[in-house]
């Protein structure tokens, strides 16, 4: 069985996300949709890879983290690892069991001592141009972009990305920057029916509405659609599926060496909350055939701000047209958006590739997150795409000590309960007998910082200042300790103040105004401990501003 046969029907929503100053490169694995009646149509799954994006925060960033709501951890396959942050960090939220939600983090590490972050992304010296995807991805040298990327089965509900700053009130603590919108396509694959040929439709969404939406309409895009005009079988690598280069006529790139031609030019996109089926809501392609079964379909999107005027009190964009309309006796004449005087396309914001393979070859993944003693892995895919199922074992080395392997999905999962450097070698069959093998390594670390008990305050010498003074962690794994402060009375209110006391047991801070508690957590180089237990003995939530976005708790000896 394709794999992607196993997924058909895992959810029928669309997936949204958007983004500024951002070039996204997606490639699709295989989706086998189920019906025969190539008029109904099922939702594609999606396989989220390979983005370029431009860091428009206006100050240095040290991270980026893609949320993916409605899949699991062992949905996720594919990572791209080669950026200035290296392998992330994937983590679950299972606390709606009816909407799962998936973290990919990839995070610099903070040294207290010379207050620095190990890695950094700058601001670009100059707004990015649509030819300048291809000099993200060499984490040598920092121009202000990334490379990062994330595959997946299943069509995740929603997703989200978000570049990581520095917490200017807790240094060393990385929260969200502005949202960095781009949408993904989703494509539906028609099977061959009634002596039609298997075909393929991808469409992309306008960016979503804000959490609580304050006007009618959400932000308004322009966009084009590029397609290739003849397909072949030979898939794109993920390392090709990249904008071209000019400098270079013989680069290897989105186009799979394929002439290209403009399906669509000058879109508007714009949400309308209020009626789903509003024309600018989507930008659908056209349908691609695939008379052979086995094509593979590569696509760009380009998008460009849109500056003209609005409706004030909708926030609808008023000019829909693009070049403006300058004749005065033309029935769609408007005088607001006449080009003598207006300007309605502004800079150009990113590039999208995307490519559709029905067929994609057997393979397994690149990376491994490292993992901690007594703590739950999460379930990793480590095969993708091929011929379900697979015959999947340890052909060199071992895995670490509570970990073990599917055979029959390829997925990893388990606790482990040895800390340890672990080096083994996968082998995966398929049905077809195809194989795969992958070496990998694994650091298992130390288990959790434990919790503090002991706190003690009193005013400093000063009469300003507050001293704090607690015991060290019963946990061996504490390595450091974070602050966090409260209002009494509203005993969630909680957010960290503090992110290192440089190890030490003690520090002062500043009182605010009113009457306030403070709580001391233990922190290791890779998660945060307990925050403390209330009167009951329930343990106390993590800050909303947590100093790393991990906690692992565990009950002191």
């Amino acid at each position: 069985m394709n794999r992607a046969d196993e997924l058909t029907g895992r959810s029928r929503s669309r997936a949204k996300s958007w983004g500024r100053y951002v070039m996204l490169l997606i490639s699709l694995l295989p989706l086998v949709v189920l019906q025969s009646n190539p008029v109904v149509a099922s939702t594609a799954y999606g396989d989220l890879n390979n983005f370029d994006v431009f860091n428009d925060t206006g100050q240095d960033c040290h991270g980026f983290e893609i949320e993916l709501d409605g899949i699991r951890a062992s949905d996720i396959t594919y990572t791209y690892d080669w950026n200035h942050y290296g392998t992330p960090t994937i983590t679950e939220d299972l606390a709606d069991p009816a909407n799962p939600k998936v973290f990919v983090r990839y995070a610099a590490h903070y040294n207290a001592a010379t207050n620095s972050f190990s890695a950094f992304t700058s601001v670009p010296a100059a707004p990015p141009a649509p030819t300048q995807g291809h000099q993200c991805t060499n984490p040598s040298v920092n121009i202000g972009c990334e490379h990062f990327g994330v595959g997946h089965y299943g069509v995740p509900t929603i997703v989200k990305y978000n570049w990581l700053i520095d917490d200017p009130a807790v240094p060393g603590n990385l929260i969200h920057g502005p949202a960095v919108n781009v949408s993904t396509p989703n494509w539906t694959y028609y099977p061959p029916a009634q002596g039609q040929p298997a075909q393929v439709q991808a469409v992309i969404l306008a960016p979503p509405p804000p959490p609580a939406p304050v006007y009618e309409f959400g932000d308004a895009v322009w966009a084009k659609a590029i397609v290739t005009t003849t397909h072949s079988n030979v898939p794109v690598p993920l390392q090709d599926l990249v904008s071209d280069d000019p400098a270079d006529p013989n680069d290897r790139n989105w186009t799979n060496g394929e002439p290209a031609e403009v399906e669509v030019e000058w879109r508007i996109m714009q949400m309308e909350f209020s009626n789903p089926g509003a024309a600018n809501n989507d930008l659908v392609g056209a349908m691609e055939g695939l008379p052979n079964g086995d094509e593979v379909i590569t696509r760009r999107y380009e998008f460009y701000k849109y500056v003209g005027p609005f409706d004030t009190e909708t926030n609808e964009a008023l000019c829909t047209t693009y070049p403006a309309i300058a004749d005065t006796a033309d029935p769609l004449y408007k005088p607001e958006c006449d080009p003598a005087t207006v300007t309605i396309l502004g800079d150009y914001i990113g590039a999208q590739m995307a490519e559709f393979d029905v067929d994609a070859a057997l393979g397994m993944v690149d990376q491994l997150q490292d993992g901690d003693i007594s703590q739950p892995y999460p379930a990793r895919t480590l095969v993708v795409g091929g011929q379900t199922p697979y015959t999947t074992q340890v052909t060199q080395g071992a895995l670490p000590s509570g970990l073990s392997i599917d055979s029959a999905t390829g997925v990893l999962s388990g606790t482990p309960d040895t800390v340890g450097h672990y080096s083994f070698t996968i082998t995966a069959t398929d049905a077809n007998n195809l194989q795969a093998t992958k070496a990998y390594t694994l650091l298992v670390g130390p288990g959790s910082p434990g919790e503090v008990a002991g706190l003690v305050l009193k005013w400093n010498a000063n009469g300003v200042d507050l001293d704090l003074a607690w015991d060290f962690s019963c946990g061996a794994h504490a390595t450091d300790y974070a602050v966090a402060v409260g209002t009494i009375g509203s005993w969630y209110s909680h957010s960290i103040t503090r992110c290192s006391t440089g190890g030490a047991n003690v520090t002062t801070l500043t009182p605010l105004n009113g009457n306030q508690y403070y709580l001391v957590v233990p922190v290791s180089p890779t998660a945060e401990g307990s925050y403390g237990r209330s009167s009951g003995g329930a343990e106390l939530p993590p800050a909303p501003n947590a100093c790393l976005a991990r906690q692992i708790l565990d009950p002191c000896p």
